[in-house]
């Protein structure tokens, strides 16, 4: 463990108030809660690192005292805090080493809690719903423990088919032990079958959008007929029914283009089909890119599509949103609470290649597009930091 440290890279500058984001800056300290709130997170990979490093700049403003536990994985950059553990986890392996890593993580995530006895409110975010070792440990240390969920319960049924049922036993006990629970909208709450907690409910959100870094300045009449899809190239995203439905929508659109931004696990097969299928002029795979440059990217795409099976309130719709650019998505996860089909974006049937190969020309061809752009740039400003500042600080109270 280690205290009154700050973590950041050479040559940027840290989370500053005001300066980020200048509607806080007439927020008095006095407002601040004194009590140190915990975080606690399961390793989360590339994609959780954003929401990730906008809730910890939330609790930032919201205490002086922020306590972390993560997975060594998570590159926490720019980010003030009380005291932070580190914690060693291994992946892979048959599912014999694949239970004996995560036991071995949660021992090592309880030995932190132990040691962070500052902490008496502690946040279990992202892959927190599994970590019943670290809940228990809680409970009995008479810590307030606030679960956090990101997206459904089907994501789990998807990536790991073997353990489900084990996961899912497990997510239950923790909702019954948990003093609150934190989801981004009443749709998730069916899908993680939660009416039965109803009284614990809290609905808040991490997402920020900072209206300086993501805006619209390329008109929709501007852009060419260019689909974009930006997210991991994992089964559970439905991105390989998207490439496979490209030569589909080329058979009808001849001038359309696709660029794939993203890399994961079928990032061999989408290129051996693109390969194989001479795709190479209409679909191009740009890998990760960085953050800073998806503002210029967005605002060349015509249409933003996620053709997933599951997610939770992914960070890249609303990006996209704010840039002026529609989505096209699956009504999974929050979505449906977001997203008024044909007003401020557009909803797949579902993510087959028939059904994405449709979706994908009615979008081009709808006559209001612009206003959609509209839409979904006015849909986005309720993502304010002030906001996500005072929901926390209400649940946290």
């Amino acid at each position: 463990m280690k205290s009154g440290k700050t973590r950041s890279e050479p040559g940027k500058k840290r989370f500053e108030k005001g300066k980020n984001h200048p509607e806080l800056e007439n927020q008095p300290e006095s407002e601040k809660i004194s009590k140190p709130i915990g975080l606690v997170t399961y390793t989360i990979g590339k994609a959780g690192l954003s929401p990730l490093q906008d809730l910890i700049k939330i609790l930032n403003e919201i205490t002086d005292k922020v306590c972390l536990i993560v997975t060594k994985d998570q590159e926490i950059k720019d980010m003030k805090f009380d005291s932070f553990a580190e914690i060693d986890h291994e992946g892979g392996g048959n599912p014999f080493k694949r239970f004996l890593n995560i036991f071995i993580t949660q021992m090592r995530i309880c030995s932190a809690i132990f040691r962070m006895k500052k902490a008496e409110n502690l946040i279990f975010f992202m892959g927190g719903e599994i970590l019943i070792l670290p809940m228990l440990v809680s409970k009995i240390l008479g810590k307030k423990v606030l679960l956090a969920l990101a997206a459904s319960q089907k994501s789990m049924s998807n990536v790991n088919k073997d353990f489900f049922r084990f996961f899912s036993f497990i997510c239950d006990i923790n909702f019954y032990l948990t003093d609150e629970i934190i989801v981004y909208s009443q749709n998730l709450v069916k899908e993680w079958h939660l009416t039965r907690y109803e009284y614990k409910i809290s609905f808040a959100s991490q997402h920020i959008i900072d209206p300086d870094k993501f805006y619209k300045f390329k008109e929709i009449s501007q852009r060419e007929n260019q689909i974009g899809y930006i997210g991991r190239l994992n089964p559970e995203k439905g991105v390989l029914n998207l490439v496979k439905a490209v030569p589909l929508i080329l058979d009808e659109r001849k001038d359309v283009k696709f660029t794939v931004i993203g890399d994961g696990k079928l990032m061999p097969e989408i290129a051996e089909y693109v390969t194989c299928n001479r795709l190479e002029e209409n679909l191009d795979l740009k890998g990760w890119v960085d953050h800073q440059e998806l503002t210029d990217y967005l605002n060349e795409f015509k249409v933003l599509i996620l053709p997933s099976y599951t997610e939770g309130l992914p960070g890249v719709i609303l990006e996209a949103m704010a840039c002026g650019t529609p989505v096209l998505i699956t009504g999974v996860g929050s979505i449906p609470d977001i997203i008024d089909d044909h007003v401020n974006g557009f909803l797949l049937k579902d993510n087959s290649v028939n059904s994405i190969k449709n979706g994908v020309i009615e979008a081009l061809n709808y006559p209001e597009l612009n206003q959609v752009s509209d839409n979904g740039i006015q849909t986005t400003r309720s993502f304010t930091f002030n906001e996500a500042i005072n929901k926390y600080k209400n649940i946290l109270r």
